[in-house]
């Protein structure tokens, strides 16, 4: 009769599987699979409700109903609950030695007329309060010990969760998975970069930080990270058709720009893990992972080396300063997130790094170099109008760069020529020595090496012409 009733409770209870965490970058899910199962208990977070609740049932498994309690329980955790009895056994320990510190005080010798018996008493207790002292300040000491660990514990989040129970008919091997959405974690994922210039390498290590906050620990589950947000661009922009129209007089335009204008400004502004490219994301699977309750977790998910070409960067445009810069082709992707940026093993701060393309050329700044001088003087600035040739301007700058180390530098000198997208408006480049290149945008370039201890002039500037 045992047998049979064993055996009919083996049979009504689900025969667990394993659990999957699903994360995108906006949302997270739990998937908790069953094998043959014709009752499934569960103890679901609070804010998940009925409709959350998501089924996949092999070919042969049928719901039949489920429940969803709106009870919710409360649990002690049972870090908690230990560090409670420990502080009940000292304070009954406490409470034990005041009783004999509070004895021994009120001990009455007045009546003793022996001097060596008296004497030999007071010796007695005088020692053992000392002693009971020494015990009452150590347990005192502990006591506040374990009532700031309780402390802590019990600012953490509660255990607090609601039953869900559910029905099947099954088949033999057939599975269930539920699924239902999983707020309870927090997770960061980021990049530490490495750059080595003594070997010329660069190392991108693609890593995630997790917190799981529910009510228990995820033990042995299997991780799925997703490169992209849950529910992100799932469809196109809408066509719009763009019209062309005859251009009003320059008065009335300008009424519809300035109105314009006021209604903008009115308006708000190393486990076990293998990476996947799926059709349109890729992800990352980890095996065997153990998240505990309230306790962070770094996971390196992929690390990548790479030969760079090191140039130094000079923005004569803006800030008039070298800038280390590291040129290098990485054979993945990389999306966009926040990353760690090193220097030969020095950190540098925290920069975001954009979307890097596989088999493309990428190139990343490496901080300002100091060792490398940048001085920038106006030479010209000179207008002048005439009938004929209508009015002319023409500017021209002196910049002096000087390389301060022991060895050579391959430089890339950039400034900024102004574009004229009107016919009566020419500009005219001036530079010695001559630049190498020139964008259509007016980013104008100089390569060169600059030598050890070498100094070098650049002239720059540009002619404008206006005609009346």
């Amino acid at each position: 009769m045992k047998k049979v009733f064993l055996g009919t409770l083996l049979l009504a209870l689900s025969l667990y599987a394993n659990t999957t965490l699903e994360l995108y970058t906006n949302k997270s899910y739990l998937t908790k699979s069953f094998l043959s199962p014709q009752k499934v208990e569960l103890k679901l977070p609070l804010h998940v409700k009925s409709e959350d609740i998501r089924y996949m049932l092999d070919e042969g498994c049928e719901l039949r109903n489920e429940y969803v309690a709106q009870k919710v329980i409360k649990e002690i955790p049972k870090e908690l609950q230990k560090l409670q009895e420990k502080k009940e056994d000292l304070s009954l320990q406490q409470n034990a030695l005041l009783a004999k510190r509070n004895l021994y005080t009120t001990f009455d010798l007045q009546n003793e007329k022996d001097f060596s018996k008296i004497e030999k008493a007071a010796s007695f207790l005088e020692q053992n309060i000392l002693k009971i002292e020494t015990k009452l300040s150590l347990l005192h000491k502990e006591i506040q010990e374990v009532q700031k660990e309780i402390e802590e514990l019990e600012r953490k989040p509660k255990i607090e969760y609601k039953l869900f129970e559910a029905h099947f008919t099954c088949k033999k091997n057939a599975s269930v998975k539920i699924s239902y959405p999983f707020e309870q974690i927090s997770f960061q994922p980021y990049y530490d970069i490495f750059a080595d210039t003594t070997k010329n390498t660069l190392n991108i290590v693609e890593k995630i930080a997790l917190t799981q906050h529910s009510f228990e620990d995820l033990e042995d589950i299997d991780l799925h990270i997703y490169s992209k947000s849950f529910n992100q661009d799932l469809t196109p922009k809408v066509f719009y058709p763009h019209y062309l129209y005859k251009e009003q007089p320059v008065v009335y335009k300008d009424a519809l720009m300035a109105k314009s204008a006021s209604l903008r400004a009115a308006m708000p502004e190393a486990i076990n893990i293998q990476r996947e490219d799926l059709e349109t994301l890729y992800s990352y699977t980890l095996k065997d992972i153990t998240l505990k309750r309230e306790k962070t977790e770094k996971i390196t998910l992929s690390s990548e080396e790479m030969k760079i070409n090191l140039k130094n960067f000079i923005d004569g445009y803006g800030n008039n300063k070298a800038y280390l810069q590291a040129e290098f082709t990485p054979q993945k992707n990389y999306i966009q997130r926040e990353a760690n940026l090193f220097l030969n093993a020095l950190p540098l701060g925290i920069i975001r790094l954009g979307n890097l393309n596989e088999k493309v050329n990428s190139h990343l700044y490496l901080g300002e170099n100091q060792f490398v001088y940048v001085k920038k003087e106006l030479l010209k600035t000179k207008a002048q109008s005439s009938f004929f040739s209508g009015k002319t301007s023409n500017e021209q700058w002196k910049y002096t760069l000087t390389n301060t180390q022991n060895k050579p530098l391959h430089v890339h000198f950039v400034t900024k020529t102004p574009v004229s997208k009107d016919g009566d408006i020419e500009v005219k480049p001036i530079a010695n020595p001559a630049f190498d290149s020139m964008s259509a945008e007016g980013k104008t370039s100089w390569e060169f090496e600059l030598g050890a201890k070498e100094t070098k002039e650049i002239i720059f500037g540009y002619e404008i012409k206006r005609s009346e």
